[in-house]
């Protein structure tokens, strides 16, 4: 939490066995 942001990658696997990633911004 030292007011930046990051973008960091979120990994989701969907009912077809197919993963992918998410790009997902959080506060530091």
């Amino acid at each position: 939490s030292d007011g930046t942001k990051d973008v960091i990658q979120e990994s989701h696997s969907n009912d077809y066995g197919v993963t992918f990633s998410i790009p997902k911004v959080v506060s530091n």
